[in-house]
């Protein structure tokens, strides 16, 4: 099958702290430019090279998803394909109708209505009139905007944007889809609801490049993973081989930055109370960052009470490399009452074995009243990584791996009883 995206050693440069000229003097410098007495004195360090040598392809019907750190070049990659912008090098080969969703608002007026708005958008992407008209009633139901379809679009909010452009983009019958970060804006219920009309989409052939912090979104929807960093492609294959190297990339530069940025043993201060240290213990009682699922994990929470806190709440939270919060749990809600501390202490929160998916996590302490109505101290300041002890583990989603236990019961020869299965869940949200 013939790719419909081939991106062939493809390299994007741009010229930053370029000085603004007049007419008046760019006429005046013309001649010199054409005898050849001045090159606009660029150098090096006036260059930034988005990307460098990016080359991958896809076949129709496959989904891409491009992830990696901010500034790694994928919006970039996004605008090369849509031909917002050329490539500095290389060459870039688009099979079919592209649908784009890149920036926010592009392609909207924002003096036009939502109805105006959609037949200006639709047209630019290549749609005729008579094409809107019959996808009009469609587009306006997906966005849930009905309401607001009369209303001039500067007073949209950023996910009502959101919502109307997508909107138009999937229902353009676009043979190449491309998705930036953009759906971010919206509320969790619309983004399920875009990832799953891009779902259909695929299933109808279209192929779809899709840009994304969501790990879980790309992995949900995307056959292949194209990790970027610093403009180059770090890995180009299955999207949970360029996942597993994506948290690899967050893990080392946080910590590396983490360990730049911590000047003094302290990690945070609070009304008279302060976390000194939070360490990641494994089950043989030394300190790591790297733990696999299943494992064991015990939290350190070291303190000094520069007062006498009565009957403290300690607490700790796990929150993912995509901002979600994935779970929380406090020593009031273990029922374990801590009489009162002062002065230098250490309390430990263990927990029996680790059940969030492979990725990376911050872990958050805190220190609370009684009454959990204000926190003393809180500090995000460590960070964990998750990761599978076997390299594939397909239908792996969410947050967490629940702690089924699966009983199946063999039916003996001419016994027709059905199989029972027992299950047994912990619950660790």
């Amino acid at each position: 099958m013939a790719a419909v995206i081939r991106f062939e050693q493809v390299s994007k440069r741009y010229r930053i702290g370029a000085a603004r000229t007049s007419l008046r003097e760019a006429i005046a410098a013309l001649p010199r430019r054409l005898a050849g007495h001045d090159r606009g004195h660029s150098s090096a360090a006036d260059e930034l090279w988005a990307l460098r040598d990016v080359s991958f392809e896809l076949e129709r019907g496959e989904a891409l998803g491009i992830i990696g750190p901010n500034g790694a070049g994928k919006t970039t990659a996004l605008k090369l394909l849509s031909g917002i912008t050329r490539p500095t090098e290389g060459r870039i080969t688009v099979a079919g109708r592209v649908g784009a969703l890149i920036e926010l608002g592009a392609g909207f007026h924002p003096d036009l209505t939502g109805r105006e708005n959609i037949y200006l958008n639709a047209t630019i992407l290549g749609l005729r009139r008579r094409e809107v008209d019959a996808l009009l009633d469609r587009i306006i139901e997906f966005s849930e905007l009905s309401r607001f379809m009369d209303t001039p679009v500067k007073r949209y909010s950023s996910g009502m944007y959101a919502r109307l452009a997508f909107a138009v983009a999937a229902h353009v019958r676009a043979d190449i889809l491309l998705i930036d970060e953009v759906l971010s804006v919206g509320d969790t219920a619309f983004q399920a609801k875009c990832v799953e009309r891009m779902k259909q989409l695929q299933a109808q052939g279209a192929t779809i490049v899709f840009v994304s912090h969501n790990l879980m979104a790309v992995g949900g929807l995307c056959q292949k993973g194209l990790l970027m960093n610093r403009g180059c492609v770090e890995v180009f294959g299955s999207t949970e081989a360029a996942i597993r190297a994506y948290t690899d990339v967050v893990h080392s530069g946080a910590v590396v930055g983490l360990d730049e940025n911590e000047p003094t043993p302290v990690l945070a201060t609070g009304y008279g109370v302060d976390i000194t240290d939070v360490v990641l213990l494994a089950r043989d009682g030394k300190p790591r960052d790297v733990f696999l699922m299943g494992e064991p994990l015990v939290v350190r929470i070291a303190y000094h009470a520069r007062r006498r806190i009565e009957r403290p709440v300690f607490a700790i939270g796990l929150v993912r490399s995509d901002g979600l919060n994935c779970c929380a749990g406090t020593s009031k809600l273990s029922g374990v009452d801590i009489g009162s501390i002062e002065g230098p202490g250490v309390v430990e929160a263990e927990l029996d074995h680790v059940t969030l998916i492979p990725g990376v996590y911050q872990v958050g302490a805190l220190i609370w009243d009684h009454e959990m109505i204000r926190p003393y101290v809180s500090t995000t300041n460590r960070l964990l990584r998750v990761d599978s002890a076997t390299p594939n583990i397909g239908g792996t989603y969410g947050v967490f791996v629940p702690d089924l236990k699966w009983t199946v019961a063999q039916s003996s020869s001419g016994d027709e009883r059905a199989r029972g299965v027992t299950v047994v869940a912990q619950e660790t949200r």
